[in-house]
């Protein structure tokens, strides 16, 4: 059995001191295993756009429809992809661009953990730009890794896998008039989310066809 080194400075100390000093740093021990205790804070202040993607990535892994919600400005819409627009089993439904009544039905039914087992969404982000005629702040991510693995609703059996990767995505975010509480910061908000605007031919011929946007198109 490992012996415990007592430290010589320990030996100085009055027994019963001693025996305090062991017990609180038998209590540091413990802070250092509970799970979570340095962890960083799940949601980040909405004040910046790669907060708020850190948010999005955040509110999809935990299911959290609220944190998700509160990420949409009001008038908000998704942009199906030009490849996936021309597809024809992509269902006329869908709304193309998608307003945010549809984004929010359409997620809370891909949030739903009896029909989903598994749900992740990845990407590498780019620089903030100024996208002068929208007049907004825009962002380009890369990388796009998609997993999923559940039932499709009309489609009897057992789960379904989906990994897309190699996409990419643009999002567009306003940086509204009201601050986040306690700061000077302003609120962000995503006014749009342009699903693989741009794809070169080395990264289409890589690319799963498995899109965001397909999978969107399951649950609408």
């Amino acid at each position: 059995m490992a012996r415990l080194a007592i430290p010589s400075m320990w030996r100085q100390l009055p027994p019963l001191a001693a025996v305090w000093y062991l017990v609180a740093l038998a209590g540091c021990g413990d802070k250092e295993m509970v799970p979570g205790h340095h962890d960083e804070p799940s949601y980040l202040p909405r004040t910046s756009a790669s907060n708020m993607l850190h948010n999005l990535r955040q509110a999809i892994a935990d299911r959290n429809l609220t944190e998700y919600d509160s990420l949409l400005a009001e008038d908000f819409n998704f942009i199906l992809s030009v490849e996936d627009q021309q597809k024809p089993d992509m269902p006329d439904s869908l709304p193309v661009p998608g307003g945010r009544e549809s984004e929010m039905r359409t997620v809370s039914r891909m949030f739903d953990p009896e029909m989903v087992q598994a749900l992740t969404l990845d990407f590498v982000a780019g620089q903030v730009l100024w996208d002068l005629p929208h007049g907004l702040y825009a962002l380009l991510v890369s990388d796009v890794d998609l997993y999923f693995l559940g039932s499709v609703p009309g489609h009897p059996g057992g789960p379904e896998e989906i990994h897309a990767t190699d996409g990419r995505a643009r999002f567009l975010f306003r940086k509204n008039g009201w601050l986040w509480p306690g700061t000077q910061d302003s609120v962000w908000t995503i006014v749009m989310w342009q699903d693989n605007p741009v794809r070169s031919r080395e990264a289409s011929a890589a690319s799963s066809p498995a899109t965001w946007g397909m999978l969107k198109a399951i649950y609408q």
